[in-house]
């Protein structure tokens, strides 16, 4: 059986709740919008940190050595003889010895070769990515255990394939141990990549 309620506690309820609404509406950012949800420190900081060294590795890259080189090495470098199909590197037989290669850069290679030796040049062909993380805190102090998985993509598309002979594209199963320090996040653990 339903009690009649009076006008006047109905129009106070009503007004309460509109009230409470507009107030949660003001203090809750709106979800369906694309405002940006701000990550707490912690997980920032991991990101920060993760992202930063994935940059300034040489996942991605590959390195190389000009002048005479044996066939034998220059097979197990797809991304060398890509780049000699783009016209960006010369690869020729040695005249007098079929076992050995000569490869040597083109006068203005569009591509942008790393020196990091004499004749040895590094060249990135992919740039990397950060996909995912996962991260608990363990039983010492300030350390975070970091599982993260990351991805290559390649700087164009005609080095795609040479990049999936190169080793696959998405990597998971990445660890490292991360000590939060007054400045951030500082390597607790050798920090490794699978590539």
């Amino acid at each position: 059986m339903l009690v009649p309620c009076p006008t006047n506690i109905l129009q106070a309820m009503i007004y309460r709740f509109i009230t409470l609404f507009s107030i949660l509406t003001v203090i809750m950012p709106n979800l369906a919008s694309n405002t940006p949800i701000v990550q707490p420190p912690i997980e920032q900081g991991i990101r920060t940190f993760l992202e930063k060294s994935l940059k300034n590795s040489p996942i991605g890259c590959t390195e190389f050595q000009l002048g005479k080189q044996p066939k034998a090495n220059l097979t197990l470098n797809p991304m060398v003889f890509a780049l000699a199909q783009q016209n960006e590197l010369i690869i020729q037989p040695e005249k007098n010895n079929a076992k050995y290669m000569i490869i040597q850069l083109i006068a203005k290679p569009k591509q942008l070769f790393k020196i990091l030796g004499d004749q040895q040049r590094q060249f990135c062909y992919a740039a990397v990515q950060l996909d995912d993380f996962n991260f608990y805190k363990t039983a010492k102090a300030n350390i975070y255990h970091v599982s993260y998985s990351y991805q290559l993509i390649p700087i164009n598309n005609t080095l795609l394939s040479a990049a999936k002979k190169m080793g696959p594209l998405h990597i998971s199963n990445n660890t490292i141990n991360l000590k939060k320090a007054a400045t951030g996040f500082k390597q607790s653990s050798v920090f490794s990549v699978k590539n």
